[in-house]
């Protein structure tokens, strides 16, 4: 029972961010059209490049939500996470031996998986960017 309690507010907590992230990339976008749509003649005169980094921005939100539920989903357990990854993988139904530094191999694995996605989301970013500026 502690534990469903422990996940509903891990879930809260993921929402309340999601929705913080989507404010946060929208607003911008959302205020520069709002702006267009009240006094045409003084939003003419931002430049294009503003308008379409501030677009940009807004559609990173899709990338920024895939990270977030990464995060939510594997962040390390507090407390002794040796101990707990040693009772994970003793019931795990794809038993892992851990090296003799105490890793586990599936894990580090899911850690350089992320750390790819990260990086081809940053370089997509940033030849978006690019090809504005």
């Amino acid at each position: 029972m502690r534990a469903l309690g422990r996940a509903k507010i891990r879930t809260i907590k993921m929402t309340i961010v999601i929705v913080a992230t989507f404010f946060l990339c929208w607003t911008p976008y959302n205020v520069m059209s709002l702006w267009y749509w009240f006094d045409k003649e003084s939003a003419i005169l931002v430049d294009q490049r503003v308008q379409k980094v501030l677009f940009l921005f807004a559609c990173t939100n899709s990338c920024v939500n895939p990270l977030i539920y990464g995060y939510f989903h594997f962040r390390p357990v507090r407390g002794n996470s040796r101990r707990h990854m040693e009772s994970s993988a003793r019931h795990s139904h794809h038993h892992h031996q851990f090296s003799e530094h105490g890793h586990h191999p599936h894990l580090e694995h899911r850690q350089a998986q992320r750390q790819r996605a990260l990086a081809a989301g940053l370089v997509f970013i940033s030849d978006e960017i690019n090809q504005i500026i």
